[in-house]
């Protein structure tokens, strides 16, 4: 499975990992042309270890020892940088479960190259879930959400 993957998205600037554990989404980007990781938590803790970064450092160790195995030795593990923590990841109101409203938004602002505002404001979330409920309903072309479009 990893080897189809990792061919498919080797022509990619980013690659994307959306992380859920404990009820919470978290994202991880690879930025293949700046070399970089980064890792961002809506719900970071105010103080000591994020438990949500363990299972970023899993992943990206996985991918790294999977490219560099694979690489015909055109990788080495000094290619790699460490996993940034993004402190300026957008957070979540208090009593707010939009971590996967806020990781889709994350993406979207990864791919399109725009900033990634830290502070969204109050009405932003439902914004984006209606924005995006609206095309996940709309998309007469490829109805990707359909029982017939995904029986492959």
């Amino acid at each position: 499975m990893l080897d189809n993957w990792i061919k498919k998205t080797r022509s990619f600037r980013y690659v994307i990992f959306p992380i859920y554990m404990q009820s919470h989404w978290t994202v991880l980007v690879q930025d293949r042309e700046e070399g970089t990781w980064r890792f961002y938590n809506s719900f970071r803790p105010r103080r000591g270890r994020d438990c949500h970064f363990e299972p970023a450092k899993k992943l990206k160790k996985i991918v790294e020892e999977y490219e560099e195995r694979n690489s015909n030795g055109l990788v080495s593990t000094q290619d790699f940088r460490e996993i940034v923590s993004v402190r300026s990841s957008p957070q979540l109101i208090s009593g707010s479960l939009d971590c996967g409203v806020i990781v889709i938004y994350i993406m979207q602002r990864v791919l399109w190259d725009k900033e990634i505002e830290s502070n969204l404001p109050n009405d932003e979330c439902k914004k984006i879930r209606a924005k995006n409920l609206h095309e996940f309903l709309s998309d007469e072309e490829l109805y990707s959400w359909t029982q017939e479009a995904n029986k492959e």
